[in-house]
């Protein structure tokens, strides 16, 4: 199965212990993702992203990056929904081993 990509600074990859190309979690209180890690100086320390849409049947998880934006989160211009960001954790996924 192709996962799909989580994008983070090397700088936060190098303090969570993560490779490009590692299989991590995404996760917060609604849920979680899995997806691979993509470690680009483009993004900001901080932050990650993971910019494309996923069916759910191509989600080990059986979720969605969507999934973990909780509705009830408003902008802080406008007092909009905030449809496009959210916080989450990451970890590094340790491979089951035998």
């Amino acid at each position: 199965m192709d996962l799909e990509t989580l994008s983070i600074h090397p700088q936060d990859a190098h303090t969570l212990k993560i490779n490009n190309g590692d299989t991590v979690r995404a996760f917060n209180h609604k849920g979680e993702v899995i997806l691979k890690a993509l470690l680009t100086d483009k993004i900001a320390p901080g932050v990650v992203s993971a910019p494309k849409g996923a069916w759910r049947d191509s989600s080990p998880t059986g979720q969605t990056v969507n999934a973990l934006i909780d509705n009830q989160s408003k902008t802080d211009i406008g007092n909009g929904a905030a449809f496009y960001d959210t916080y989450v954790d990451v970890q590094a996924v340790v491979p089951k081993s035998g």
